[in-house]
């Protein structure tokens, strides 16, 4: 088997990737946790978006 040598071009693509892959931080530490008041508004909304969706389902049955 027969090393494949890397070519002065691909080293330096791959350093170029890595210096802009460490310009900006991973998107989990932008992203700031939800508050408290934020999760119960947000699992309000997924509650009643369910609730819509059963209702148009049971009207579509009845139909």
């Amino acid at each position: 088997m027969t090393m494949v040598q890397e070519t002065p071009r691909a080293a330096k693509e791959a350093v170029r990737s890595k210096k802009t892959r460490t310009q900006h931080p991973p998107l989990r530490f932008i992203i700031e946790p939800l508050t408290h008041e934020q999760y119960v508004v947000m699992y309000r909304n997924l509650l009643a978006a369910g609730a819509r969706v059963q209702a148009e389902a049971a009207q579509a049955a009845a139909k």
